[in-house]
């Protein structure tokens, strides 16, 4: 996946790898004996292979046992890094990486805070990071794979000024900004190295058909 959606990262979507031979997912409990509302403690990340036995998926990240906690996936479109998203309600977020090309046993720390959010791309050696961390309109950052800490980041899109980033989508080797604008979209196509607005996309107005 080369996108999500910032008000919709909690998605059951699944990650499809490049060959289309498979996908990650987060799989949640059916047992009716487990309270609606304590299932997402219960949520696993899993991974099917199409044609084999659903039952038999192998289990990515075990459940968090925390009921107010759910897991979520990310792979990005080359299908090298893999991203597990913690999300702490509607609120914050911890996410873990593992760089699948070089099979790390394990997920490694790359972002966690009590107070805000946070999703990531990888394109081309780069991760790209969205976040309102210190921006409650949002602004994007980049850093190369090798330097993933966050003291690393340099921002590449900074917080408009009247707009909020409502998504972040890497789209022919551009950045695509879809954000909110006196309660309309706005789609802006930015340069991935220096993140210069290129083009804004002409949209119909409100109440066009």
């Amino acid at each position: 996946m080369d996108g999500w959606a910032a008000r919709s990262f909690r998605t059951a979507s699944p990650s499809w790898t490049p060959d289309g031979k498979g996908f990650y997912y987060t799989w949640l409990p059916t047992d009716p004996k487990i309270p609606t509302a304590e299932r997402p403690g219960y949520s696993e990340i899993r991974y099917h292979e199409i044609g084999t036995d659903p039952k038999k998926d192998p289990v990515i990240h075990e459940k968090l046992g925390d009921p107010k906690k759910f897991l979520g996936v990310g792979l990005s479109r080359d299908g090298r890094w893999l991203f597990v998203y913690k999300w702490n309600g509607w609120t914050s977020v911890e996410i873990t990486y593992k760089d699948l090309q070089k099979k790390w046993k394990t997920f490694k720390p790359f972002f966690s805070s009590d107070t805000s959010q946070a999703y990531v791309l990888a394109w081309k050696n780069q991760f790209y990071i969205a976040t309102n961390e210190g921006a409650p309109r949002w602004q994007v950052y980049k850093t190369p794979v090798n330097k993933p800490a966050r003291k690393q980041w340099k921002v590449l899109v900074p917080e408009p000024e009247k707009d909020v980033i409502d998504s972040v989508k890497i789209i022919g080797n551009h950045l695509v900004l879809s954000n909110l604008r006196n309660a309309t979209s706005a789609i802006e196509i930015r340069d991935l190295k220096d993140g210069k607005l290129v083009r804004e996309v002409e949209l119909p107005g409100v109440g066009a058909s």
